[in-house]
C-alpha cells in the first residue's frame, strides 16, 4: 500500500496531472457550407465569400462590470474602423430614443427579452422606447456610470447574449462582418479583449443584388420565433437559414450540415488534444431556370420605363407631378435616412437639418413627442415649409450618396435655396442617379414575367421595387428597420403575390368559352352600340364610348381582340347566360374554362403565391365573407370594445320591433297592433337588458371567435351553398344572413338562455299582462264599432278573457323575439358594408376582366403560355435541377405537370389570329409600339381600374407561328401612362431574341 501511494504521488505524479488537465472536453462546431445557386447557364447568382466575424465566448468567466467595459471598448474599435456589431433592438441609437420598427415587430422583439410573466411582457408593449431602455438597463444590470447612448449599445449586445443564457458553452456571434483593420487590431490586442475572437466564415452574397432578390430571398440568423423548429432539426442558433425566397423554400437542400471537433482543453482553457472530428458538409447546388442576363435586362427595363413615366408627369405633360411631391415621397420611403443625419458632421447640410429637426422635436408637448417619429416630424416640416426647403433636401441626399450632383449643380443650389426643383429631379431621373425605387409616387412599381411556353420554365421574374438582399445579409440590423417601415412593401413579391383584375387580358378566356360553347363563331359580327342595355343598370359601356362617345361598329372576334371592344364581350357573356336557364351558369362557364387555362389555382412555382380568383358568385361571396370575418377576427382589443359599444347602442334603440297577436285581421291592422304591443313592452325589456348588454355581448363574441377559429372556411362554404341553390339573385344576401343567424343562435344558445332566464325572472309579469290587455282592449273597441267586424270582435273578446292564463306563452314570444333580433343585429354588424349581391351587370363586367377577377402576373403568364402552345396547361417552375455533393449525383428537376387543354384546334387558331391583330393591324391596341420590331407577336393589352387609379397590362407570346416565350408586364397606378408597359414588353422580347441570335 505504501508503495502504491508512493507510485501515485511521486513516480506518476506528472502523468496523472496531465491526464487531469487534459480531461476537460469541449466541442467546437464547424459551420457547414451553403450550396451555391446558379442560373440556367451556370452563372453564380447566390454564393459564399469569406468574411471576418467577431464571436464572444460565454464560458469566459468575468464580472458583469468587466464584461460591459469590454463591450464598450469593442464598440469603439469597431466604429473607428467603420464596422458595426449586430444590433436587433428596434430603438434608435441616439436620443431622442424612438422605436424604429412597427408595433408587430416590437412585439416580436419583446419575446426575446427578459420578463417574468406574460402579463409583464404585455405591459412592456405599452412602454415608450425610453422606458423600455430603462427597463432593459435594469434587467441587464448596466451601471449608471454609462451614458444612455452607451446603455443603448450594451443592450444591443446583451440582447444577443440573452438568447444563449441557457447555453453557456456556446459562442455568440457579435458581428456579421468586420474589416481587416478591426481583425488585425483585435488579434494583436487579444489580451485586452478576453473572450473575443475573430474567425473566418462564409457569408452569403448575391452578385445580381436587387435584380434577383425577389426570387432568391436572403439568409439570416435563426430568430427567436424560428428557434424551436430549427433546433429540433439539429440546427445551432448561430447558423444562418433562408429567410425568404428560394433560400427559404429550398433550405433543406441548400443547408450544409455543420461538423464538429471534440477537443481536450487544460485548466487554462487551452487546446491539449483533438479527440474526434466530424467534417462539415456542403449543401446542394441549385440550378435555376432563370436566365440571369435576361433577368437583369427585365429589371433595368422596368426601372427605365418607370423613370420615363415619372419624367412625363414632372414635365406636366400628363397627370402633373410636382418636385415637392417627389421629395416628400423620398422622405416617406426612407431614401433620406435620419439615422445618417444623426451622425453627420458639423458644417454639412444634414447636420443643419437635423439640428432644426431636434429644436422642433424638443418644442413638442411630451405626450405628442412620444407618439410622433422624427421622420413624420421632418415630413410635416417639409410639407408645410417651416423646417426645410426642397434644395436643402437635394443637398442632403447628395451628402448621403443617394444621388450624385455635379459641383456646378451643388453651387447653384447653395447660391439660392428658394424655389422648386423639377428640372434638377428630371435630370437626375434621366441620368439614372435617381431611380423609381427611391421614390413613392405613381407610377413607380410593376412586375414582369417571361416563361417558356412549352416547358413552364420561368426565364425571368421581376418585382419592382424590391429590397437589396446583400444588405439584408451584411447590414441587417441597420437595413431591416428601413425596409420594414417602408409603406411600399418591398418584401412583397408583386409578380406572385399581388392580385389585380386582369382587365382586357381576360377577354381571350371569354372568347374561348363563347367559341367552345357555340354561341359565337370567329366570323360572327356583333354591332357595338356603345352602351350595353341588356344587363341592367348602371349600363356598362364600351371604352371608346367612355373615351370619345363613338363605337367600334360591326365587330367580329379578330377585330374585337385587336381593338379590345368591351361591347362584343358583354354580348358573348349574355349569350352564354341565355344558353342555360340555371342561375349564374355563365359564371360557372368562366370558371370551367378558367380551370382549363390554370386561372383557378396557384402555378406550382417554388415560392409563396397568393390564391387567384375567377369572378363567379361562389368565389365572389367567399372572398367577401372571408374578408369581413378576417377583419372581425383580426381586430385589436380597442376596436372590439368599439364594436360592442356600437352594437349595444343599436340594441338599446329597440329589441322588439313587433310581437305576435293571435287573431284574424288585415295585414296593415295586424302590423299596427303588433308594433303597439312591442312599444308597450320595450321599456320593460330594456330596463333588464341594459345592465347586462356588455357582459352578454362579450360572451357572445368570444363564442363566435372560437367557432370561426375552428373552421370559418367550412361555415362560409355552407352559407354560400345554401344561398346559391336555385337562388334568386335578389335573395342571396337574405339567405346568407339567415344561415349565419341560425348558426350563431345555435352557438350561443346556452349563453342566451342563461341570461334571458334572469331577464324573465326580473321582469314584472303583471305589467306585461297589462300591456297585452291594453292592446287587445283597444283592438276590441275598434272592431265592435264596425258592424261588419262583429265576428272578429268576438274572437278578440275570447282572447282577452284568456290572457291571464297565457303568461308563459307571452314570455316565450318576447324572449324569442329578443333572441332573433339580438343575433340579427350582430350579423348585420359583422356584414356591415359587405357587398353580397350578384347581378347580370357583374357577369358582363367579369367577361372583360373586371368583377371579382384577380390574378398575379405569374398566374397570367401560365394562362398565356397555355394559349400559346394551345395543347396543354403547364405548371411553372424556377428550379431546373440540383447537384448533391453528399451523393455526387445530378438530379434533374422532374418535368412540370402538364394538363391537356382539350380545346378545338380552330378555337386556338381564332384566338391566335385575334391576338396577332393587336400588334400587326393598324387598329390594334399595340400596333404603334410593336409594328417595327421585326418579330411576329401575338398580344393583348389591358387596363384594370381600382379606386382612382388604373393598372396597365401587356401579355403576349412570340413568335406567333411557333411560340417559344410568353411575356407578361404589369405596371401599377399608371393611369394614362399605360403605354410604358408596352415599352417594357418590347424591350424584353427584343432582348430574348437578341440573346438567341
Amino acid at each position: 500500500m505504501i508503495f502504491e501511494f508512493y507510485e501515485l504521488q511521486i513516480i506518476k505524479h506528472h502523468y496523472y496531472v496531465d491526464a487531469l488537465n487534459n480531461s476537460i472536453q469541449r466541442t467546437i462546431h464547424i459551420p457547414g457550407i451553403r450550396g451555391t445557386i446558379y442560373d440556367r447557364n451556370g452563372k453564380e447568382v447566390a454564393t459564399n465569400k469569406p468574411v471576418y466575424v467577431i464571436y464572444y465566448n460565454l464560458e469566459k468567466q468575468t464580472s458583469i462590470e468587466e464584461k460591459h467595459k469590454l463591450f464598450i471598448q469593442l464598440e469603439k474599435v469597431v466604429e473607428k474602423n467603420g464596422d458595426s456589431l449586430i444590433d436587433e433592438v428596434p430603438i434608435s441609437k441616439q436620443s431622442p430614443f424612438v422605436y424604429t420598427s412597427s408595433k408587430s415587430q416590437v412585439r416580436n422583439f419583446l419575446y426575446g427579452v427578459p420578463y417574468d410573466t406574460d402579463l409583464q411582457r404585455e405591459e412592456l408593449e405599452t412602454y415608450t422606447a425610453e422606458e423600455l431602455l430603462n427597463y432593459l438597463k435594469k434587467r441587464f444590470k448596466i451601471a449608471d456610470t454609462y451614458t444612455m447612448e452607451e446603455v443603448r449599445k450594451l443592450i444591443g449586445i446583451e440582447y444577443e447574449l440573452y438568447a444563449y443564457s441557457y447555453k453557456q458553452y456556446e459562442r455568440v456571434k457579435l458581428s456579421d462582418e468586420v474589416s481587416s483593420q478591426t481583425t488585425l487590431y483585435l488579434q494583436e490586442q487579444s489580451k485586452v479583449f478576453p473572450g473575443i475572437t475573430v474567425e473566418v466564415e462564409a457569408r452569403r452574397t448575391y452578385p445580381y443584388g436587387e435584380a434577383l432578390s425577389s426570387i432568391l430571398g436572403y439568409t439570416g440568423k435563426i430568430t427567436s420565433v424560428q428557434s424551436k423548429n430549427y433546433i429540433s432539426k439539429g440546427y445551432h442558433l448561430w447558423e444562418d437559414v433562408g429567410q425568404m425566397g428560394l433560400e427559404k423554400s429550398l433550405e433543406a437542400s441548400l443547408h450544409g450540415e455543420s461538423g464538429e471537433e471534440v477537443i481536450a482543453v487544460n485548466q487554462k482553457g487551452q487546446r491539449a488534444a483533438t479527440l474526434n472530428t466530424k467534417e462539415a458538409s456542403t449543401g446542394a447546388s441549385i440550378y435555376l431556370t432563370i436566365d440571369a442576363d435576361l433577368q437583369l435586362a427585365t429589371y433595368k427595363s422596368i426601372e427605365k420605363r418607370l423613370s420615363e413615366a415619372i419624367i412625363e408627369r414632372l414635365s406636366q405633360k400628363s397627370n402633373p407631378l410636382t418636385s415637392k411631391e417627389v421629395l416628400c415621397s423620398i422622405i416617406r420611403c426612407n431614401t433620406l435616412q435620419i439615422a445618417l443625419m444623426q451622425q453627420a458632421s458639423e458644417g454639412t447640410m444634414q447636420f443643419d437639418i437635423y439640428q432644426r429637426l431636434m429644436v422642433a422635436y424638443n418644442a413638442l408637448d411630451p405626450v405628442i413627442a412620444s407618439t410622433i417619429s422624427l421622420k413624420d416630424l421632418l415630413l410635416e416640416g417639409f410639407s408645410n415649409g417651416t423646417l426645410v426647403k426642397e434644395k436643402e433636401i437635394l443637398l442632403a441626399l447628395n451628402e448621403q450618396k443617394v444621388i450624385s450632383l455635379s459641383l456646378k449643380q451643388m453651387s447653384l443650389l447653395k447660391s439660392n435655396l428658394e424655389g422648386t426643383t423639377e428640372d434638377y429631379i428630371i435630370t437626375l431621373f434621366k441620368s439614372g442617379s435617381l431611380k423609381p425605387s427611391q421614390v413613392d409616387v405613381t407610377p413607380s412599381s410593376g412586375a414582369a414575367v417571361i416563361v417558356n411556353v412549352k416547358t413552364g420554365e420561368v426565364l425571368s421574374q421581376v418585382s419592382y421595387p424590391t429590397y437589396d438582399n446583400n444588405q439584408m445579409v451584411s447590414s441587417f440590423s441597420e437595413y431591416w428597420p428601413i425596409v420594414n417601415s417602408d409603406s411600399r412593401s418591398l418584401l412583397w413579391n408583386r409578380s406572385m403575390q399581388t392580385l389585380k383584375a386582369p382587365g382586357s387580358t381576360f377577354k381571350m378566356l371569354t372568347a374561348i368559352a363563347g367559341l367552345e360553347e357555340g354561341v359565337i363563331t370567329p366570323e360572327d359580327e356583333i354591332l357595338d352600340e356603345g352602351i350595353y342595355k341588356k344587363a341592367g343598370v348602371p349600363y356598362p359601356k364600351c371604352w371608346v364610348a367612355n373615351t370619345n362617345g363613338t363605337t367600334h361598329g360591326k365587330v367580329n372576334l379578330k377585330k374585337a381582340l385587336a381593338v379590345s371592344c368591351n361591347y362584343y364581350f358583354y354580348e358573348v357573356a349574355m349569350r352564354l347566360e341565355n344558353l342555360s336557364k340555371k342561375p349564374f351558369d355563365v359564371a360557372n362557364i368562366f370558371s370551367y374554362y378558367g380551370k382549363k387555362l390554370g386561372l383557378d389555382h396557384v402555378t406550382g412555382i417554388e415560392l409563396e403565391e397568393s390564391e387567384p380568383c375567377i369572378s363567379n358568385p361562389s368565389a365572389f361571396l367567399n372572398r367577401q365573407l372571408k374578408t369581413a370575418l378576417n377583419t372581425y377576427q383580426g381586430e385589436i382589443a380597442e376596436n372590439r370594445i368599439k364594436r360592442i359599444q356600437s352594437v349595444k347602442e343599436i340594441m338599446r334603440q329597440g329589441m322588439l320591433n313587433e310581437l305576435p297577436i293571435d287573431f284574424p285581421m288585415d295585414t296593415e291592422q295586424a302590423k299596427y297592433y303588433k308594433q303597439r304591443l312591442a312599444l308597450a313592452i320595450e321599456p320593460m325589456v330594456q330596463k333588464e337588458l341594459t345592465p347586462i348588454y356588455e357582459e352578454l355581448l362579450i360572451e357572445i363574441y368570444k363564442t363566435i371567435d372560437l367557432r370561426l377559429k375552428e373552421n370559418a372556411s367550412l361555415f362560409i362554404e355552407q352559407w354560400i351553398e345554401k344561398a346559391l341553390i336555385g337562388a334568386d339573385t335578389k335573395k342571396i344576401e337574405i339567405t346568407i344572413k339567415q344561415s349565419m343567424v341560425a348558426d350563431i343562435q345555435t352557438w350561443v344558445r346556452e349563453i342566451l338562455d342563461a341570461h334571458l332566464d334572469d331577464v324573465q325572472d326580473a321582469m314584472n309579469n303583471d305589467e306585461i299582462l297589462d300591456a297585452y290587455e291594453t292592446t287587445y282592449t283597444q283592438l276590441y273597441r275598434q272592431l265592435i264599432r264596425n258592424s261588419d267586424k262583429k265576428e272578429e270582435a268576438n274572437v278578440v273578446k275570447i282572447q282577452l278573457q284568456r290572457i291571464k292564463t297565457l303568461k308563459n306563452n307571452n314570455f316565450e314570444d318576447i324572449l324569442l323575439k329578443i333572441r332573433q333580433n339580438m343575433i340579427n343585429i350582430i350579423v348585420n354588424d359583422l356584414l356591415d358594408g359587405v357587398e353580397l349581391k350578384w347581378s347580370d351587370g357583374i357577369t358582363v363586367r367579369s367577361a372583360i376582366g373586371q368583377g371579382d377577377n384577380v390574378f398575379s402576373p405569374m398566374q397570367i403568364a401560365r394562362y398565356i403560355a397555355a394559349i400559346a402552345n394551345g395543347k396543354y396547361m403547364c405548371d411553372l417552375t424556377l428550379v431546373k435541377g440540383m447537384y448533391d455533393y453528399t451523393k455526387a449525383t445530378y438530379y434533374t428537376q422532374l418535368d412540370t405537370k402538364k394538363t391537356p387543354l382539350d380545346l378545338k384546334e380552330e378555337t386556338i387558331l381564332a384566338i391566335h389570329e385575334g391576338m396577332s391583330a393587336v400588334t400587326s393591324e393598324p387598329n390594334g391596341t399595340a400596333y404603334g409600339m410593336l409594328k417595327d420590331l421585326g418579330i411576329s407577336i401575338a398580344a393583348k393589352t389591358g387596363t384594370a381600374e381600382e379606386g382612382n387609379h388604373a393598372h396597365s397590362w401587356f401579355v403576349g407570346f412570340a413568335p406567333t407561328d411557333n411560340p417559344e416565350m410568353a411575356v407578361v408586364v404589369t405596371l401599377y397606378d399608371t393611369d394614362r401612362l399605360g403605354s410604358y408597359g408596352q415599352e417594357v414588353a418590347k424591350d424584353l422580347i427584343s432582348c430574348y431574341f437578341k440573346q438567341k441570335r
